[in-house]
């Protein structure tokens, strides 16, 4: 990528090339939680309080984006501690009270997805996914590091060492030093943080470096069974897996739009990626992978040009 004309550029390239605003986040989120965790709190889960200035009562108002996800959601640990599902009971009842008093009722829904929380997890992550499906997609183009398919073979493989060998390393560890009662969060360990995963090995092997395409895709599978594990072992609310079927339209739209040979993405992933997200969304299940069985429709290069090879020097 020449900066010629375009100095701005250079500095956005670099920003995303050492993820830059992922470090600064992950610290500043460090850094906030163990300062003045209430304030964590309320701006993270009770941004819609913090804006409006009304009472906030702490984490457990509920909703769809608090109890799923692969990375961020697994760590939660939901399901494995009862004293959370009592706060969380207790939150819900609060609710309640407000919605039937009339007190605040206009906002009581927007308490969970007017959130940082909710933008985060629910929106900004299915994009991270759909970039990362971008890469794995490339990779299986002619000159990629998964082409022929075969090749992605050992990476699927290792999928499954990635999340038997947590499991098995954290029943091994509870068991040793744990508790009895802490047997129930074994789902915890099995997901894989694919931002810092990916930021670390691009570090170490560099950009277009077959190991990254590898470890997208292993990544990207490992969290999948993440996402699956959550909807039957920690679930908050039963999966309605007939609305999985709101796909079928989204995939057909992103079908449609190929073979008419649309150029631009836009349509791809805000029509037919929103009824992906909506399939899963309101299918109980978090929406992180929405994009990732329309981005292999999106038009792209004919050989692997890999997303993050430009030259920014």
């Amino acid at each position: 990528m020449s900066d010629h004309g375009h100095g701005g550029n250079k500095y956005v390239s670099l920003l995303q090339e050492f993820s830059i605003p992922l470090l600064v986040g992950v610290v500043a989120a460090l850094f906030c939680a163990n300062v003045n965790y209430e304030l964590y709190d309320k701006l993270v889960h009770g941004t819609w309080s913090y804006i409006t200035g009304e009472e906030y009562h702490g984490h457990g108002h509920g909703g769809h984006g608090e109890t799923h996800g692969a990375d961020s959601h697994l760590a939660d640990g939901h399901g494995a501690h009862d004293d959370h599902d009592k706060q969380h009971d207790d939150h819900a009842d609060h609710d309640d009270a407000k919605v039937s008093s009339g007190h605040g009722g206009d906002h009581v829904w927007w308490h969970h997805y007017a959130t940082l929380h909710f933008l985060i997890n629910d929106i900004f992550m299915v994009f991270f996914f759909g970039i990362a499906a971008k890469e794995i997609a490339e990779a299986f183009l002619p000159g990629g590091a998964l082409n022929p398919p075969s090749k992605a073979i050992n990476p699927l493989l290792g999928t499954i060492g990635g999340v038997l060998g947590p499991v098995g390393a954290y029943f091994l560890f509870n068991g040793i030093m744990g508790q009895p009662d802490w047997g129930n969060g074994w789902g915890i360990p099995t997901a894989t943080d694919i931002a810092l995963a990916w930021l670390i090995a691009r570090l170490v092997f560099g950009n277009g470096h077959p190991a990254i395409a590898f470890l997208l895709l292993l990544a990207v599978a490992d969290d999948g069974i993440g996402l699956m594990i959550i909807a039957l072992f920690y679930p908050t609310a039963p999966p309605v897996w007939m609305n999985l079927l709101w796909m079928v339209p989204g995939i057909a739209i992103a079908y449609t739009l190929r073979r008419m040979n649309v150029k631009a993405w836009v349509p791809y992933i805000f029509i037919g990626g929103a009824f992906s997200w909506w399939a899963l969304f309101s299918a109980n299940l978090h929406p992180a992978l929405a994009l990732v069985p329309i981005v292999p429709l999106l038009p792209g290069p004919k050989r692997d040009e890999g997303l993050f090879r430009d030259d920014i020097t």
